[in-house]
């Protein structure tokens, strides 16, 4: 069984690309996950996971046996579960500007991936009641302190000043000047961090007050001034080009992303293979950009 958990801890590190991440997932230290680790490399005679300046990547080696052990360990801890009697479609609760700006547009990788899966995604900005509704699962954004629920890391959230090129356009040398940009307000208030000690030029805020990141980028596109943007969600409208960055400088949000379930219902049948594809699509988002 200690053969079991070594794996499962180079799987956790291989998803998530983080010790201090999967030692969140599994429960445990990040020091004992790095133990496992050492044991599993010795046992293997080899490297499989580097260390590198975005977190843990794996080695061609590493790569290949992730590709061996996925699908065995997988069915194994499927075995392990009890039976569920008949399922319904794997129900994931996601707020509406994830699913729009991250999930939908990946989500045909998945169909592609598992087109035995019956899934139904339901967007809603409220948190929904994974112990006694219908959902069975939810993508959720925030500190991951939600009760009686097990809470799995996805990755965290950055954000970067953006703005409409109409807007850049217009402001000309003052573009240049963060104290002058017309900023729209951000709801986290993380101007004051992007800022520092530097002057918030307060007479250049907008009187436009939004409270939800997708007014808020809406507002970005149509010109209406600068928006500290969610990278996961402005991402689509940078590659469009309807939205540019006006600084290099990122902020890490104090929230992530998290996958979550609640501990006292049996586990859908469908809910590994969902989790490995959503790791999968982070490691992909990973690898194609430096944040």
């Amino acid at each position: 069984m200690k053969e079991i958990v070594h794996l499962q801890s180079f799987l956790a590190v291989a998803r998530t690309g983080s010790l201090t991440l999967a030692a969140e997932e599994l429960h445990v230290t990040p020091s004992a996950v790095s133990h496992r680790l050492r044991q599993l490399e010795q046992r293997l005679g080899a490297k499989l996971l580097r260390r590198t300046p975005h977190g843990m990547a794996l080695t061609g080696e590493g790569q290949r046996f992730k590709d061996r052990i996925s699908d065995p360990i997988e069915a194994i801890e499927m075995a392990l579960r009890p039976e569920t009697g008949q399922e319904g479609p794997l129900t994931v609760s996601v707020m509406p500007w994830f699913a729009s700006s991250w999930l939908m547009p990946r989500l045909k990788r998945f169909q592609l991936r598992c087109p035995e899966a019956r899934i139904r995604i339901e967007t809603s900005s409220q948190l929904s009641d994974l112990a006694h509704g219908h959902v069975t699962a939810a993508l959720r954004f925030g500190r991951g302190d939600w009760p009686d629920i097990e809470v799995e890391p996805l990755f965290d959230e950055w954000v970067i000043p953006v703005a409409s090129p109409d807007v850049v356009a217009q402001m000309g040398l003052n573009a240049q000047d963060p104290a002058r940009w017309p900023r729209l307000p951000d709801p986290d208030d993380l101007w004051s961090s992007w800022f520092g000690d530097e002057v918030m030029g307060e007479a250049m805020r907008s009187s436009i007050e939004l409270h939800d990141t997708s007014s808020l980028t809406e507002a970005a596109v149509n010109g209406m001034g600068v928006v500290l943007g969610r990278y996961t969600h402005v991402a689509p409208w940078l590659e469009r080009g309807d939205l540019v960055t006006l600084a290099s400088q990122w902020i890490r949000m104090p929230k992530r992303h998290y996958l979550v379930r609640s501990r006292h219902r049996p586990m859908h049948s469908c809910f590994p293979h969902f989790r490995r594809w959503l790791h999968d699509e982070v490691q992909r988002d990973r690898a194609s950009t430096s944040k």
